[in-house]
């Protein structure tokens, strides 16, 4: 992948590795998420036709335009299997980059199998079953793909991130007050209110379902023009990127979600990487690094010292040149002076 002269600009050979791999993530993603947008259009259109045809039927007294009209049906439903397929299988590799994609396609899939199954035993009491099953899957599979979102979203520190979440917030309110506006119908009494709740709250779902395919286009755009910023994504903890390769190996293709509020600056990044350093070396002598007091500089270079001194009596007793007794003996002498 090209990068021009201002991206890299000033950017070390690790910052360089990070923000390959992190556009090659989000390309990935942005590829993907526009895919599912496209989808989600197709499959709109598809239901307006499927109902535009349905009325029309309905509505006809000649068999042979009935007869037109179920077989137009057929190909649509054999159209929308085919997408909800493709659907489920590009939520399922968006799990290469973040596991909860997988578990949301797997939701999906489900769901469209307990569909049809509704759809093929209407006519009997499994169907309502099926109905009760594919609904809710269908709200499994909106948190997870929320949830994955949110987290793609708050790795590369993008403002899309609150959206995906006031989006899960309001799919949650309108889901809720509908389920429960039906439950009214049940209550001696409420049954205008619960009509009334119905209709409003399926308005309202409507506009979430029209928000959502936003969301997809606007996270699309977004994936596909991400900037990397190594001032957020190079802090202390950042070799916890598990997507950056070191020395042509690569442990994992998902990065670490970053902190929602990186506020550390590089100069305090370095004093904190440095003392994570001098620990990771007072461990492989054989210090506890709580042993050392770190308040002041005197200190810190009295620290330093002492590490240094202990890893040559280490180097000896790996060579053979000491025992363990004599090691242990001089580490006390080092420790206590």
């Amino acid at each position: 992948m090209a990068y021009n002269t201002q991206e890299t600009r000033g950017l070390n050979e690790r910052e360089l590795q990070l923000m390959q791999s992190r556009k090659e993530w989000t390309t990935a993603l942005g590829k993907k998420t526009n895919l599912l947008f496209i989808l989600s259009i197709l499959s709109i259109i598809m239901t307006v036709v499927v109902l535009i045809i349905t009325v029309n039927a309905m509505g006809s007294r000649r068999y042979s335009e009935v007869k037109s009209a179920l077989n137009t049906l057929y190909v649509c439903a054999g159209i929308a299997l085919v997408l909800s397929i493709i659907h489920g299988g590009t939520l399922l590799s968006m799990g290469k980059q973040m596991d909860d994609f997988s578990s949301a396609g797997v939701m999906y899939i489900l769901a469209q199998i307990a569909s049809l199954l509704k759809s093929i035993l209407s006519a009997s009491g499994l169907g309502s079953l099926f109905n009760l099953v594919s609904l809710g899957l269908t709200i499994a599979y909106l948190l997870k793909f929320c949830a994955a979102m949110i987290s793609c979203f708050d790795t590369i520190g993008s403002g899309m991130s609150a959206s995906w979440e006031s989006f899960k917030t309001v799919y949650l309110v309108g889901t809720i007050g509908a389920l429960g506006s039906v439950f009214l119908v049940l209550v001696p009494g409420l049954a205008g209110l619960a009509v009334i709740g119905v209709y409003g709250f399926s308005v309202m779902m409507i506009i979430v379902g029209i928000w959502q395919i936003v969301l997809l286009r606007q996270s699309a755009v977004e994936f596909l023009e991400y900037t990397f910023n190594p001032a957020i994504e190079t802090r202390p903890g950042a070799s916890a990127f598990h997507n950056v390769k070191f020395n042509g190996s690569t442990t994992s293709p998902r990065p670490v979600p970053a902190a929602r509020n990186a506020t550390m600056s590089r100069t305090d990044a370095v004093k904190k990487a440095e003392e994570m350093r001098r620990r990771r070396e007072a461990k492989a002598a054989g210090i506890d690094p709580s042993e050392f007091e770190q308040n002041d500089e005197a200190k810190l270079n009295a620290e330093k010292e002492k590490i240094n001194t202990l890893k040559q009596y280490k180097e000896l007793l790996d060579a053979g040149v000491l025992t363990q007794e004599e090691f242990d003996n001089k580490k006390k002498e080092i420790l206590g002076g």
